[in-house]
């Protein structure tokens, strides 16, 4: 007779290596289901092929509706902004985590993306802009040294006249003349009907823009607004000015300068000097008047990418998980787990295929999956996840 020597009853072993067989047995089958052609939902089981757009928060990752899957951003040549506020109703952003924004542009070189961005957000302070649809913003963060410790200012200024050799000013200080080094700004002029002028100074003696229309009905433009102005940056400049001048007697001719100004401190002494008829001038102070915050440095890398799932309810609370994924990932770079049963109030982190035991439990469940790369050129992906919990 052969004796056979059994494990002790609830053993550690045993307990170990009864969680590694289940886990084996649920990554495999987790594996042939993700291999399928549409999402599933059993119960204790979470799919997602992708075929829709259904993560919650995306941190330098993006959706690709042609292949289902989402991929990391090629960062090598974007600007972006964080917000951090309470809400928000502006369009073309991303959420990237609870109350916290991601204004992104990559399309052209990195100069003309932050030229875009600052655009976008800043534009129209006297009408209507996208970074007043935040509501109570507390941080603007950015990567770019330039723009760390500045504000937005925005000038205007318009001028009609139909006598001879019109003109009008409108100048003001810089509070800082010390600290506030690569002053940018970008400046949008028009010129309408006969023969107006107008430029915009930074300092006072040096024309960054101008522009001028003919004797005849018509209008020219010189907008510089969301493109790269790069190289008209300068040092602690001591002042602007913005000036206006009509060249015809008996016809009417107008212009109008809407210049944003980003700089160290503020604006101060504005004044109005014109030969007889005065213009139309204001301003707008993003942080004194709006309560914008000045920009601050980001925390956020760019190298890394995150992909938070939505949440899942599940009727008890549950101990145990398994996440498994469908990747592409470039040699070195690495993908990580991290699961929640509280609705992301804790995160814990896990091994890919493995079934793990989760300390904080709850009825509200997560993923968030963050792929670590080397460069910011490389584009992995995230095909498809599923999750088993028990």
């Amino acid at each position: 007779m052969v004796q056979l020597d059994y494990p002790e009853t609830g053993s550690i072993i045993e307990a170990s290596d009864h969680r590694n067989r289940m886990g084996f047995m649920l990554s495999n089958q987790i594996s042939s289901f993700l291999d399928g052609a549409t999402s599933t939902n059993q119960e204790n089981l979470k799919l997602d092929l992708f075929g829709s757009d259904t993560a919650q928060y995306l941190s330098f990752m993006s959706y690709n509706a042609g292949t289902d899957l989402y991929e990391c951003d090629d960062t090598s040549t974007a600007y972006y902004v964080i917000i951090e506020a309470t809400s928000t109703t502006a369009a073309g952003t991303r959420l990237i985590s609870p109350g916290k924004w991601m204004v992104y542009a990559s399309g052209g070189t990195y100069e003309a993306n932050r030229a875009s961005i600052m655009s976008w957000l800043f534009k129209g302070a006297l009408a209507s802009n996208v970074i007043s649809n935040f509501t109570n913003i507390t941080a603007l963060k950015t990567k770019d040294s330039r723009d760390i410790g500045k504000q937005m200012w925005a000038v205007v200024m318009s001028y009609g006249s139909s006598e001879y050799q019109e003109w009008a000013e409108y100048t003001a200080d810089f509070s800082d003349t010390s600290t506030n080094t690569d002053c940018s700004s970008w400046s949008d002029l028009s010129c309408v009907d006969y023969l107006p002028s107008c430029q915009w100074y930074l300092p006072s003696g040096t024309t960054l823009n101008s522009c001028s229309h003919g004797n005849s009905d018509g209008t020219t433009t010189s907008n510089e607004i969301g493109i790269d102005t790069s190289a008209d940056e300068y040092d602690n400049p001591a002042n602007i000015k913005l000036r206006a001048y009509h060249g015809i007697n008996g016809y009417g001719g107008s212009s109008y300068m809407d210049i944003l100004i980003l700089s160290k401190g503020g604006l101060t002494n504005f004044a109005v000097d014109y030969s007889s008829n005065a213009p139309t001038v204001s301003n707008y102070d993003y942080t004194g008047t709006g309560s914008i915050p000045v920009f601050t440095t980001i925390t956020e890398s760019d190298l890394t990418c995150s992909l938070t799932t939505a949440s899942t309810t599940i009727t008890t609370s549950e101990t145990m998980a398994i996440v498994k994924s469908l990747h592409t990932l470039t040699a070195g770079n690495t993908l990580a787990y991290e699961v929640t049963f509280d609705d992301g109030s804790n995160w814990q982190t896990v091994t890919e295929s493995a079934l793990s035991q989760i300390t904080n439990t709850g009825t509200s469940f997560r993923v968030r999956m963050t792929i670590t790369r080397a460069t910011n050129t490389e584009t992995d992906s995230i095909t498809s996840y599923g999750a088993y919990y028990s």
